[in-house]
């Protein structure tokens, strides 16, 4: 089976789901649970959303599985767009939460930004302090000061990636 890793989308909510909103992360998650089928603790909400025109769009987070005999993220991707989209045939239509999906929309995947690539650079041990106790690599102090280049770098990426 192939693995496509982890999994960061966007469905979107009508507006009448606000009065909904308070337990509405908690209770979309256990509602696609049974639907995708998937196991709990694969999804993941941040509880962030943001309005777009008279919708609301929220992040969704697919873990990918640590054993080969679960679906990859690439098909919990799939099969929940799949449900989304058809929402009218399938089980989304049957939730008091999961009927809020707009099959407009299903769901989207969200690119990789240039912050996150970021982000995982900066944890490699080849930029971190793990190697500062080598002092003969550090007669030169270069990984101070790639500790600074990577965060005025990382800041710079996600300015770009807000605004640009």
């Amino acid at each position: 089976m192939n693995k496509s890793g982890n999994i960061r989308g966007i469905l979107q909510l009508t507006i009448s789901v606000s009065r909904y909103f308070h337990d509405f992360f908690v209770t979309l998650i256990e509602q696609l649970i049974p639907m995708i089928p998937t196991e709990k603790g694969r999804l993941e909400m941040n509880k962030h959303y943001q309005l777009n025109t008279s919708n609301i769009l929220i992040s969704l987070f697919i873990h990918e599985a640590k054993d080969n005999e679960k679906l990859t993220a690439a098909n919990i991707k799939d099969y929940l767009h799949q449900l989304i989209i058809n929402k009218a045939f399938t089980v989304i239509s049957m939730g008091n939460v999961t009927n809020f999906l707009d099959e407009t929309y299903g769901f989207q995947q969200s690119p990789t930004t240039d912050y996150e690539y970021l982000m995982i650079l900066k944890d490699l041990p080849i930029f971190t302090k793990k190697l500062y106790q080598y002092e003969p690599i550090n007669t030169l102090n270069i990984f101070s000061i790639m500790d600074h280049i990577f965060e005025d770098v990382i800041l710079w990426g996600a300015f770009i990636d807000i605004f640009f």
